[in-house]
């Protein structure tokens, strides 16, 4: 999903210890640290939100040891508070939380997410929502989200638009307890914000956890195809 140059946005807003936004960094050095692109000039495009002060602080020291530079895209607030009004990305990455909406949200942005007729309370449905919003055009989304984002009916409504505003190219169904202390089934839902297409294609498949570990190049080229397709 972050096979973007190094010159792209890259947003993860509820980055945890940071681990998505240094994989992102690790992947562009790789690839393109031969051309001359500084450590600098990749962490200025790493942007990251997360609301836990103590996984900031974390993320924080995770990617400025990690870099060797320091990091000035890190905060540490509330990604469903923000004005995030003119802001874009070319690649969001996140593995949100999933439940009931605890904190507060900026009144009036969100569609689906929420109280009231209509909404539903979820983290899932409201990180889902704020990436699309947030998304350029062609920009890609990779969220880890629970089963019922999915396939709960109570969110077909939500599921359609969102798949209306974002085309699916990958499903991959995750082992369970791939994360810990998180009792639902996960899956890896990647999308590119763009208009489907018919037919549209999209790899739905189940991974094991010796495959992800064993084949894991595999699985990176079976997805790859799907997204340059």
């Amino acid at each position: 999903m972050a096979r973007a140059r190094p010159e792209a946005r890259v947003l993860d807003f509820a980055c945890g210890s940071g681990g998505f936004l240094l994989a992102t960094a690790h992947y562009w050095f790789k690839q393109f640290g031969q051309d001359g692109v500084s450590p600098a000039s990749l962490a200025n495009q790493l942007h990251g939100v997360e609301y836990d002060a103590h996984a900031y602080s974390l993320a924080r020291v995770v990617l400025e040891v990690g870099l060797g530079v320091s990091v000035s895209r890190l905060h540490c607030a509330n990604a469903l508070n923000q004005n995030w009004q003119g802001q874009t990305y070319d690649c969001i990455l996140c593995n949100p939380p999933a439940g009931k909406i605890e904190v507060d949200m900026q009144a009036g942005a969100f569609q689906y997410a929420g109280r009231g007729k209509g909404r539903v309370n979820e983290y899932e449905v409201a990180f889902a929502e704020l990436a699309v919003r947030l998304a350029a055009s062609g920009g890609r989304i990779g969220l880890i989200v629970p089963e019922g984002l999915l396939s709960n009916s109570e969110l077909k409504p939500f599921r359609k638009w969102l798949f209306g505003q974002a085309r699916p190219v990958a499903v991959l169904g995750l082992p369970r307890g791939l994360f810990p202390h998180t009792p639902s089934r996960m899956y890896a839902l990647m999308m590119v914000k763009s208009p489907r297409r018919k037919p549209n294609r999209c790899l739905i498949t189940e991974l094991r956890r010796h495959e992800i570990s064993g084949n894991r190049a595999a699985v990176v080229r079976l997805v790859q195809g799907v997204l340059h397709a």
